[in-house]
């Protein structure tokens, strides 16, 4: 469970057997009170994340083309998402000044307000520099 929650708290990308044989060493086994006459192996460590869930894979690199400028889509979106959007921009959450302070649409139970989230692609890049990861 120590072994466990120690990987939990690392970033995305930065399991490796090496980290963790490495952290096993120097932290885990003498936070536990564990002294080993000989180091674990790699190996050992390999198997190890395996048996506490973790799996090696191999982040294949593509490019992503949303298609966003497809006459298709353009058509879609002007004749059918924008006006659905207008239609319901009465009971949506706004955010007003540089502060975004909330805003509720008038004359509703909270039940029918909505609430929209867009996000962005930003985390496109996200695992650029690495080809694998645990």
């Amino acid at each position: 469970m120590h072994c466990w929650t120690w990987l939990s708290g690392l970033p995305s990308g930065h399991v490796t057997p090496q980290t963790f044989q490495s952290i096993l060493g120097s932290t885990i086994f003498p936070e536990l009170g564990i002294t080993l006459k000989h180091p674990i192996s790699e190996q050992t460590a390999s198997r190890w994340l395996i048996r506490l869930g973790w799996h090696h894979t191999v982040i294949h690199k593509g490019v992503y083309m949303d298609g966003h400028e497809c006459e298709d889509i353009m058509k879609y979106r002007h004749e059918v998402y924008l006006p659905k959007m207008l239609d319901f921009e009465h009971r949506m959450v706004h955010f007003e000044g540089k502060e975004l302070t909330q805003v509720e649409p008038s004359n509703l139970i909270p039940a029918h307000q909505l609430k929209v989230y867009y996000h962005d692609e930003c985390c496109f890049h996200a695992s650029d520099d690495m080809s694998n990861a645990w």
